[in-house]
């Protein structure tokens, strides 16, 4: 069975633009400017993670990937043939690359919250670490006496931000207020030996400058162009020309839009077709930007790449050939014991969320059913339902329960996801239903 590359990331390093896909640890590498697949790329004998299942956390470097599927789990560096090195973190998550290193630390601290309106002495953890892994596997370690928070990866080194005394307090309402304290970054360089531990009164006070992070996530977080960010939500920009220039979707075509910022503001609105924005990438003088928009046909991922100039132009790539990735993944798992325990109770939950039982209002148009297809491992909830928008076709959104490797995996905000792109209109036309049924 033919299994095609969904692409969920997108990097460009010197041996072309690879595109990882969503669920599987494999990436197409194409050519920049043909989009032709020169090499398929697959780091599946490093074990899948235990469930639940988290996205793996991914940094670029010039001509590598650095990849690792949780804190716990080994730190991959990935080039054009595969598997190059396999690191162990000591518990250590990845948070950055540039240059030959890769950058590890320990967990962000959680959110902290008080009851009352007195800042506590300092944060609950009182400590971090903080590795460098080097190009010939070698890791320098360094513990901190305050929480890591931030890491800021360059060429010269990286930029450590503690949270550390004195706190401030911002209310939340009914009593409730959010602790944010204080940072202070401290430097640590890209090559050469380290102290064994530093303290947080070492730092500095003044934040560095982080003008590429937008990229480093390896994807674009995408919203609409015209909405006002809150109080300290910046939108995440890209250097180009000397400028920064933003891309979200528009609110009335509902395409992607790139603006430049500043006095002189322009908008360059991509073709019809392009609904979401994948992945930003700087390519040679120019950034690349990978659209997302319906599938054209079976095995198609919808992906059009452009390439967005400093003059406000657009050069449209080639889109990118489907790719067959069925025999690049970790091989189905055991079912799990609690499995048809799992789909009773999420099956009824939908069904009261989406107003599927009768005597609960519908929350999405006039719903006809919520119910279940398939067997382990290919299990979906369907919901099929109606919309005045779209008179003489039945809607139809599904879920999957199970990964690709046969594990629990329950659908995130089913509900609440579907509503908004109702609300929004993010749906297809009815002019694309096939047998009257539009899937959404």
């Amino acid at each position: 069975m033919i299994r095609p590359l969904r692409p969920a990331r997108l990097a460009v390093l010197d041996s072309g633009i690879w595109l990882l896909d969503h669920a599987r640890p494999v990436a197409a590498i194409l050519d920049p400017t043909t989009s032709q697949l020169r090499h398929l790329v697959s780091w599946a004998e490093q074990p899948p993670p235990p469930p639940p299942r988290t996205e793996p956390t991914v940094a670029a470097g010039p001509d590598v990937l650095w990849i690792q599927h949780g804190d716990g789990s080994a730190l991959l560096r990935v080039g054009p043939t595969g598997v190059e090195d396999a690191v162990w973190t000591d518990g250590l998550g990845l948070r950055g690359a540039a240059g030959a290193a890769a950058w590890c630390a320990s967990a962000p601290p959680a959110q902290e919250f008080v009851e009352s309106d007195r800042v506590p002495v300092g944060p609950v953890v009182r400590w971090g670490a903080v590795a460098r892994v080097d190009r010939d596997g070698s890791v320098h370690r360094c513990v901190v006496d305050a929480p890591v928070a931030e890491v800021v990866a360059t060429d010269e080194g990286a930029w450590v931000g503690l949270d550390t005394a004195p706190g401030t307090l911002r209310p939340l309402g009914a009593g409730s207020s959010e602790v944010l304290w204080s940072r202070r970054w401290l430097f640590l360089p890209a090559a050469g030996a380290w102290p064994a531990a530093l303290q947080v009164a070492e730092g500095r006070a003044v934040a560095p400058v982080r003008a590429s992070q937008a990229l480093q996530a390896l994807r674009w977080s995408s919203r609409f162009l015209d909405e006002q960010p809150e109080a300290g939500d910046l939108l995440p920009t890209v250097p180009l020309g000397g400028r920064d220039w933003t891309l979200g979707r528009d609110p009335v075509d509902d395409r992607v839009r790139a603006r430049r910022l500043g006095p002189d503001r322009v908008d360059v609105l991509f073709p019809s077709g392009c609904s979401d924005v994948l992945a930003v990438a700087l390519l040679a003088d120019d950034v690349l930007v990978a659209t997302l928009g319906d599938p054209v046909g079976d095995g198609e991922t919808g992906l059009a790449p452009h390439r967005l100039r400093a003059d406000a132009t657009l050069r449209a790539l080639p889109a990118p050939p489907a790719v067959d990735v069925a025999d690049h993944g970790w091989p189905l798992g055991p079912r799990p014991l609690a499995a048809a325990s799992y789909v009773r109770q999420t099956l009824a939950a939908l069904r009261l969320d989406l107003g599927a039982d009768p005597g609960v209002d519908n929350a999405v148009g006039s719903v006809v059913r919520v119910e279940l297809r398939g067997d382990w491992p290919t299990t979906v909830v369907e919901c099929t339902f109606a919309l005045r928008s779209h008179p003489g076709v039945r809607l139809r959104r599904s879920w999957s329960l199970f990964d690709e490797q046969g594990q629990i995996s329950p659908p995130l905000w089913p509900g609440v996801f579907l509503r908004e792109d109702v609300e929004t209109r993010r749906l297809p036309p009815p002019s694309a239903a096939r047998d009257g049924v539009l899937d959404v």
